[in-house]
């Protein structure tokens, strides 16, 4: 026994129906929330308009190190047996020898910097400056290259092994300074 065609037809818009609402369903499961898609494409273009902003205004985002306090040009030569001389650049006087084996930290620092120098062809004939800042870092910066190395993110024992070429700074004569005896002197 055959159904009547108005059945089948029935039958077959029900079936439609039916396929249409679970492709509907599926295509909205894969949707992303508005809200949240909103959201974050508003903090992606917040964040480039104020880098935009500040790059704009002269704003440098490079980490600069605060006022130098004290500070030594200085050029270092090899010597026989693994040896570095340190020469102050201004007076050309020897600093020091540090003697091969001794003070690794500073041969290897150098070196990398003097690598960095033949690379680019130049020698040792330019100083490096070595200087002490307001806020405690101790900076090694090449000239030639631009390079710069914050000493103290290598530890502060190994800052010190260049801290000691550093002239010690003295205060103003204004400046009052107390003594372990509380007598105050200029």
């Amino acid at each position: 026994m055959t159904q009547p065609n108005h059945t089948n037809g029935i039958l077959a818009a029900l079936e439609r129906e039916r396929a249409f609402d679970q492709a509907h369903d599926e295509e909205h499961d894969n949707q992303v929330p508005k809200v949240p898609l909103y959201a974050a494409i508003s903090l992606a273009l917040l964040t480039l308009a104020l880098v935009s902003g500040a790059r704009l205004a002269g704003f440098d985002p490079v980490d600069q190190p605060a006022r130098e306090i004290v500070a030594r040009d200085l050029r270092f030569e090899d010597r026989p047996g693994g040896a570095v001389a340190v020469f102050d650049n201004a007076t050309q006087a020897l600093v020091e020898v540090v003697p091969g084996g001794d003070d690794s930290f500073v041969r290897s620092t150098l070196r990398s910097m003097a690598r960095d120098r033949r690379h680019g062809g130049a020698g040792s004939e330019v100083a490096f400056h070595l200087a002490g800042h307001a806020d405690g870092r101790l900076t090694l910066t090449d000239p030639v290259t631009g390079r710069r190395l914050d000493l103290v993110a290598f530890g502060t024992d190994n800052a010190k092994s260049f801290s000691r070429w550093l002239p010690v700074p003295t205060a103003p004569s204004s400046v009052k300074v107390s003594t372990a005896n509380g007598v105050n002197s200029n």
